[in-house]
């Protein structure tokens, strides 16, 4: 049995996928004690035992909340001579220009743990100045005697040459063999020295916890593992343990993968993804098919994690967001949120303030029945005291408190596609909205109205759709350098040498694993000379045609060609092991019904009362709004003048002309 789990920030979701094809699904509230309850909790909610699992492939968040609250280990970093702050120092810009009040985000690592060493590397690779290793070894023992519990390694122009990281490295392992180490050209092997250093310094903070994880996870599924990472791919276990920064947008990545998918099975090649969970919404443009990739995100402003991942904008807007009021007195959702512990005040596990699913039980969304097919009931008194709590500070009553928060949460989402496509000179009216996650049905249409936009699809298996990505996910490791050369050096035997040296370092990092065959693409980040960003562009065909393909997109994306002279400043390889697509729409579920299907409910978003169908009921034709279209673990809302119906077993929702 094959067997995808996405850990989120409040619930765990899982598909367990059987040898009859058959996808039974798990979901499971997250308890906070580590992986591998709320995993385990899961797996038997889809009717399986760890026993049955023949392949595990794996999301998750813990990274991401290590690096977003700073709570990851304590760590040292090592750097070369007069570089100590650079951690400090950080970017010239900032985020609000005119705040009068603005600060910096404080470094992860504070002043009296960032220590310096001798030596020099040039930016050719030449070394001007050997290291001391007495010299290091005092200040390994000094971070020691501080606490430290992992070490970063960044030295000046190291991507040229790392063999001074290497001997850091090396005698901090001779002093303390089971405290981890990150050099910066494993995890970040260019140019750009506070990128590296920052890169560095986050991938150390999350080792320990990440090879902890790794080891609990491990001894609960005894199967061969597979790590989602922020690229759309998966790693092995020990890989992931080492490079835990690869892993900051697991979670969505799989997602987009499979709404990539669904849009293939429709059709479809321009979509627009929302995956609304229990704690935000993660939101990707799908261009022709293709995904847009980004070598870095912030961490925090300032504060660069220079990792390759698709390109996911993220909002505070999820189903435990909490309604508040703002110093000027406007009403608020988000971004902090409930989360599984003590979760929105219908859960009944201690949570007082109004969320966004408290609004939609108000509403009557939700039904009565409650969530994970019956076996998490909801306390609707206890939402509309929550939302009356809130109400009363701008003296409306609970059901108006309701659908101002369902509007407002709409409103949050439909500005994040904004940023995904009208900053980027695209109509989002020309996409269609592929909506999943546990929230995604219950916003999708109203997402959509904000947009104008004709399309919504809520494909099958939608509340756990990120766990179905897993399942499909390939195997893809990456190795980058910088190169620094005009384009036309691009196809010589020299740069054709370093792509083979990549090659072999992947390879390394894939030895002794039962991968697929491996398939090579070979990549270069191409700019005009002295610009400050690169476009990705692979090396295939002639290469002599790069610089015009290099123009022809630079004009797609930004309007203009220009007669500078393109330069390469960085190549990678990646190595793809292809795993078999599952057809998403056509998987049968063993998912139990909705406590509520068949019957009708209040639907105060509309003021009506409204049927309760399943997929299932809507036949070929489909059904015209408003309905509730229920689930085990979701509900959708069709609203009047919009027609339901399934197509290659996804539900697809449009204006009914």
């Amino acid at each position: 049995m094959k067997v995808g789990c996405d850990v989120g920030g409040t619930f765990t979701d899982l598909v367990a996928l059987g040898d009859d094809g058959v996808m039974r699904l798990g979901k499971a509230l997250n308890s906070g004690t580590g992986p591998a309850e709320g995993t385990i909790t899961a797996l038997r909610a889809a009717g399986a035992t760890p026993e049955d699992v023949t392949e595990f492939s794996h999301g998750t968040t813990t990274v991401t909340n290590l690096l977003i609250e700073r709570t990851g280990a304590a760590v040292g970093l090592i750097t070369t001579r007069g570089f100590r702050d650079i951690l400090e120092i950080q970017y010239s810009f900032r985020e609000r220009t005119f705040a009068a009040h603005y600060r910096k985000e404080p470094p992860l690592v504070p002043r009296h743990l960032r220590l310096e060493v001798g030596g020099r590397i040039e930016r050719d690779g030449r070394e001007s100045e050997p290291v001391d290793r007495d010299e290091i070894a005092a200040a390994c023992r000094a971070l020691l005697d501080a606490g430290v519990e992992c070490l970063a390694v960044s030295l000046y122009n190291a991507y040229a040459n790392p063999a001074h990281e290497r001997v850091v490295a090396e005698v901090w392992r001779e002093l303390a063999p089971d405290r981890p180490v990150t050099c910066a050209t494993d995890v970040d092997a260019r140019m750009g020295e506070y990128e590296r250093v920052s890169t560095a310094t986050l991938n150390a903070s999350a080792v320990p916890a990440m090879r902890a994880y790794a080891e609990e996870l491990r001894g609960a599924i005894d199967a061969p593992t597979l790590y989602m990472h922020s690229a759309g791919g998966v790693v092995t276990p020990p890989d992931a343990a080492e490079r835990p920064i690869q892993l900051a947008l697991s979670g969505p990545a799989a997602g987009v993968l499979a709404a990539r998918q669904v849009a293939r099975e429709l059709g479809i090649a321009d979509v627009i993804t929302l995956d609304m969970g229990g704690t935000s919404c993660d939101v990707c443009l799908i261009r022709d098919g293709e995904l847009r990739e980004r070598d870095t995100f912030d961490v925090g402003f300032g504060v660069p994690a220079r990792t390759r991942s698709i390109d996911i904008s993220t909002v505070g807007a999820g189903g435990g967001s909490i309604g508040w009021m703002d110093a000027g007195g406007a009403l608020q959702v988000g971004p902090r949120s409930a989360g599984a512990l003590p979760g929105p005040a219908c859960y009944g596990r201690g949570g007082t303030e109004p969320t966004v699913t408290d609004a939609n039980l108000v509403l009557g969304i939700l039904g009565g029945g409650g969530l994970l097919g019956g076996s998490l009931a909801l306390d609707r008194d206890a939402a509309e005291t929550a939302l009356a709590g809130l109400g009363e500070q701008f003296g409306v009553d609970a059901v108006e408190m309701a659908k101002a928060m369902h509007q407002i949460v709409n409103a949050n989402m439909a500005q994040a596609v904004r940023q995904v496509t009208v900053r980027h000179g695209i109509d989002p009216r020309s996409c269609a909205l592929v909506a999943f996650g546990g929230a995604g049905g219950q916003h999708a249409t109203g997402v959509a109205a904000e947009l104008d936009m004709g399309t919504v699809i809520v494909p099958a298996h939608s509340s756990v759709l990120s766990a179905v990505g897993l399942l499909t996910a390939d195997v893809r490791v990456s190795e980058t350098r910088t190169l620094l050369a005009p384009v036309e050096a691009v196809g010589t035997p020299d740069v054709d040498a370093i792509f083979e040296e990549l090659r072999g370092e992947a390879a390394a990092r894939l030895a002794g694993t039962d991968v697929p065959d491996l398939l090579t693409e070979r990549w270069v980040g191409l700019r005009y000379a002295d610009q400050w960003h690169e476009l990705a562009m692979p090396v295939a065909g002639d290469p002599a045609s790069l610089a015009e393909r290099f123009e022809a997109e630079h004009e797609r994306r930004f309007g203009t060609r220009l007669a500078d002279p393109v330069q390469a400043v960085d190549c990678w390889v990646t190595l793809v092991g292809l795993r078999p697509d599952v057809a998403i729409g056509e998987a049968a579920s063993a998912e139990v019904a909705p406590p509520s299907a068949g019957a009708s409910r209040e639907l105060r978003l509309f003021g009506a009362e409204v049927p309760v169908v399943t997929r299932e009921d809507l036949g070929t034709d489909g059904q015209i709004g408003p309905l509730l279209v229920e689930e085990g673990s979701t509900v959708t809302v069709i609203p009047p003048g919009r027609r339901a119906v399934l197509r290659a077993g996804h539900l697809v929702i449009e204006d009914d002309a």
